[in-house]
């Protein structure tokens, strides 16, 4: 049992589970299959080698146990021979008592809990090796042992006695443990002011209970923002842990089906064969399950999720959330209703509150007006969130009477004008049209990318969309993608229609109005289409695209057709946004320039600014015109690309994107002379071998390089390049680094992970001043520290793990702001030769010696951790006045793989 000995702070909690095991019994068997069920189970979990990649100190690790809410330790026979296995449970068990909390639970794989308690049995022949090894440090050797006592003594599980060897069971015993030791997530416990008692409801009509054998399809339907998600999403978080697979699939009728296919099955090796129901029948059909579906709008998406439900084990339950009753007949098998209620004038009175006055009761001098606007809202939560937001921070009751007053003046049953209050509210005309532009062609978009977008059109976004965030109008979802709700977004959508002069085409409806000529074209200036839609002649829509002479934005969604050959002819020069995704060509038309007519007169008037063509199928991007204003170039994932266009014709590009560009072999050279360039992601191009040097690449921020696991070379750099930041080069078969990195003279830091080629650094690399944290990581062939190391005035952590660097130079002792030196060596090399020499000749040499001059020249030196240490060493370093006089924490273990 726990301690009641706790800690009255609150600690840190990252994970719900840490995964403490030894690598060699369990990790491709036992672990894996516990692993898959406790992420399955959307459990947050931490395997070593899945949350950190191999080699990082245990510095870094052991802190990540203290924000574990939960650790299951795997006893097997070889469990004890890991030092970095017994300084985990010695920790694990440090945590339960401080904590006052069962956090630790055992399971014995192969082992008897008196095996581990009294170290016996293969527990004790790893013991007798360890007192051996640590003969001069028994304090370390009692403290695993009794770590090992206390944790035998807790009640866990016994694979052998309790499920007769059957692993399947105790893991699926295991997992439903953790999960009644988990809170609700705070996304299914926030927003439910006036909620709560239609939530007990719900969860009685699903009754869920391990004797009901009957399954269920429960719809949840009402009209939108009344609260339909908000409840789903509580009692999901509440039940989840009653079924053996569970999922949440979020806004149904806005996702492609192939996604949410393979999100409700949570398996990516799973293949979706036809349809996809074939495939979650077979897989999901022995199984309970809890499947909740979020904001559906047709039968279609029913059919293809969860068919007509009739597969569906016993007590199985379904979760739908419509606006539309009538989907809900889709089903024959035990079918129930809930209608959700609109709110009380008490429980909307608080909601109002908290987001008029963030708090629960509104002044007293507004409360009449705040009634009045509970009144106007009919019980409905959106619009309550929405007006409260909007009026939050003004104190001026005119200014609230005066708003009242029009909301009053509109009929009930006109939702979104009654919400157009909180547009009308916004401040300036930019900020009304960063949110038409968004509600109209950048929902679902990346933060980033809706900036730039927005930009190329000449508003401000930046403190636009903070603005409309906090009026309740957007939010940034999880996946860092700009969303509203789908009221909010009909809001925007309505008060575009009621534009003197309609300048935004989204819907298809507005295409035909386009088409038959109820639009003027000249004032319009966004226009999506998607070429899927059977209904459209896309040559026509593209004439008519012609014509609108102040276009700039044109998205045009579907992957199966084309461009037609003159598309440079339908463009016009006002044109600052082109998204053509699953673009389906091997290259642009010849003479692609997005400048129209004027091109041929012998102007290059182009404005295009934002260039997409994500998931495209060119093989080449060649183009022949300039294009002076493009800042934007998205071509990522074009796994069929060969050739990177001519940037000599882009010259003013600020941010690049080529990650997972398979096919690439080079880059154009001409991309070394872009001046404004901020952003160049190459991640993930597998067989790229080459890159062009950087000869006046003067902005450049962000170089992502990782996984090109066929690139020859980094960059030759010809400029200073100050404002790269950080470098992570991970994965990359270069053998060097060139003698001008000196020239990213902003460097911070440096990261080198999985460079198995690299064998040496350069000595010019000593001399960037800005330098604060080298990272070297599983480089097996790198043997040596430049001699000049020292020259690194400010570098403030050093870590050298898995490498063949057994010397540290004497100009070591220069690094005056030196805090953190962490080393391990190089793993597959020490077990190779574990019994060739001893524990002296492994250890990592310094020179001069450690104790004579590395602590009395490293005044800043706060942190040490080493994977092997000799014995003389430690006695040194714990001896010193200077460790004494710096608090200085020195961490002596072994650094194995789990």
């Amino acid at each position: 049992m726990a301690s009641t000995s706790s800690s009255s702070t609150p600690r840190k909690i990252e994970y719900d589970v840490y995964l403490s095991f030894r690598g060699e019994d369990t990790r491709k068997t036992f672990v894996d299959h516990l692993y898959k069920q406790l992420l399955q189970k959307e459990i947050n979990t931490f395997k070593d080698d899945k949350g950190l990649e191999k080699g990082r100190e245990i510095t870094e690790l052991l802190p990540i146990i203290k924000e574990s809410r939960s650790a299951i330790v795997v006893f097997s026979k070889d469990y004890a021979s890991s030092k970095w296995c017994l300084e985990e449970i010695a920790t694990i068990m440090e945590c339960q008592q401080q904590y006052g909390e069962e956090i630790m639970i055992p399971i014995f794989y192969d082992v008897e809990p008196r095996e581990v308690g009294n170290q016996t049995a293969s527990f004790g022949e790893s013991f007798a090796k360890h007192e051996e090894r640590f003969q001069d440090d028994k304090p370390r050797v009692e403290r695993w042992k009794e770590a090992l006592k206390k944790a035998s003594e807790i009640s866990g599980y016994h694979l052998k006695n309790d499920f007769n060897g059957y692993e399947g069971e105790c893991i699926t015993q295991v997992v439903d443990n953790i999960l009644r030791r988990l809170p609700p997530p705070p996304s299914g416990q926030q927003n439910l002011v006036g909620l709560k008692s239609q939530l007990a409801e719900i969860e009685k009509l699903l009754k869920t209970s391990s004797k009901d054998a009957n399954k269920l399809i429960l719809g949840i339907y009402g009209m939108g923002g009344i609260g339909k998600t908000t409840l789903a999403k509580a009692v999901y978080y509440k039940v989840r842990n009653q079924f053996q697979h569970f999922s949440f699939l979020n806004d149904v009728r806005a996702n492609k089906m192939e996604d949410l296919q393979l999100k409700l099955l949570k398996d990516p090796s799973i293949r979706i064969y036809d349809d996809g129901i074939s495939t979650i029948q077979k897989t999901l059909g022995s199984k309970k399950v809890l499947i909740v579906l979020d904001d559906v709008d047709h039968k279609d998406q029913l059919e293809k999720l969860v068919g007509d439900g009739k597969w569906l084990y016993s007590g199985s339950r379904v979760i739908i959330t419509t606006r539309n009753k009538q989907l809900l007949d889709s089903f024959r098998v035990a079918i129930k209703c809930y209608d959700v209620k609109k709110m009380d004038e008490e429980n909307a009175l608080e909601l109002f509150s908290r987001h008029a006055f963030n708090k629960e009761y509104p002044d007293k001098e507004f409360e009449n007006l705040s009634r009045g606007f509970v009144t106007c809202a009919g019980g409905l939560p959106l619009a309550l969130k929405v007006w409260g937001s909007a009026l939050c921070g003004y104190d001026d009751k005119e200014f609230w009477k005066a708003t009242l007053k029009k909301i009053k003046s509109i009929p009930n049953e006109e939702i979104c004008e009654k919400l157009m209050i909180s547009y009308d509210g916004l401040d300036d005309k930019d900020q009304k049209k960063i949110f038409l532009n968004i509600a109209c062609f950048f929902r679902h978009k990346r933060k980033d990318y809706v900036k730039d977008a927005l930009e190329s059109c000449g508003l401000h976004p930046g403190n636009g969309i903070e603005v409309l965030i906090k009026r309740c109008l957007l939010f940034e979802s999880d996946e860092g993608t700009i969303d509203m709700h789908d009221l909010i977004q009909d809001m925007g959508w309505y008060a575009e229609s009621k534009e003197k002069h309609r300048s935004r085409v989204c819907r298809a409806e507005d295409v035909e109005d386009v088409l038959r000529g109820k639009m003027e074209p000249k004032h319009i200036e966004g226009f999506l289409f998607s070429s899927t839609n059977k209904s459209t002649d896309d040559e026509k829509t593209l004439r008519a695209v012609k014509e609108m002479e102040n276009l700039k934005i044109l998205i045009v969604g579907g992957a199966d057709k084309n461009l037609p050959a003159d598309v440079d002819n339908f463009l016009p020069s006002s044109l600052r946004c082109l998204e053509f995704p699953h673009y389906n060509s091997p290259s642009l038309p010849e003479t692609f320039h997005p400048s129209g007519i004027l091109s041929a007169l012998g102007f290059n008037p182009s404005e295009l600014v934002v260039f997409c063509l994500p998931h495209s199928s060119l093989l080449n991007c060649r183009i022949t015109k300039g294009l002076d204003n493009l800042m934007y170039l998205d071509l990522s994932n074009s796994r069929s690309l060969l050739e990177t266009p001519n940037f000599e014709l882009m010259p003013n590009l600020k941010r690049i994107y080529l990650s997972y560009c398979v096919g690439l072999k080079e880059i154009h050279p001409s991309i070394g002379h872009l001046q404004q360039l901020v952003l160049l992601d190459l991640s993930n191009c597998y067989n790229l071998e080459k890159l062009p040097c950087f000869v006046q690449v003067l902005s450049l921020q962000f170089l992502k390089l990782e996984h090109c696991g066929a690139l020859q070379n980094f960059p030759e750099i010809q400029t200073n390049m100050p404002y790269v930041k950080e470098l992570n080069l991970e994965s990359i078969p270069i053998t060097k680094l060139p003698s001008s990195i000196l020239h990213l003279c902003g460097l911070t830091k440096l990261r080198l992970c999985g460079c198995e080629d690299l064998v040496s650094l350069p000595d010019d690399l000593c001399e960037l001043e800005s330098l604060t944290i080298l990272e070297l990581r599983d480089c097996g062939e790198l043997k040596s520290l430049p001699e000049n190391l020292g020259n690194l005035s400010n570098l403030e952590e050093l870590h050298i793990f898995d490498t063949a660097i057994f010397q540290l130079p004497s100009s070591i002792t220069q690094l005056s702001s030196l805090e953190c030196l962490c080393w391990g060596g190089n793993q597959e090399y020490d077990e190779e030769r574990e019994n060739e020499f001893d524990e002296e000749e492994r250890s990592l040499k310094f020179v001069p010696s450690v104790s004579a001059i590395l602590l009395i020249y490293l005044t800043s030196l706060n942190s040490l951790a080493f994977n092997i240490l000799t014995s003389k060493v430690v006695d040194n370093l714990k001896g010193s006045q200077k460790l004494q006089e710096s608090y200085m924490q020195i961490l002596v273990l072994p650094l194995e793989e789990t």
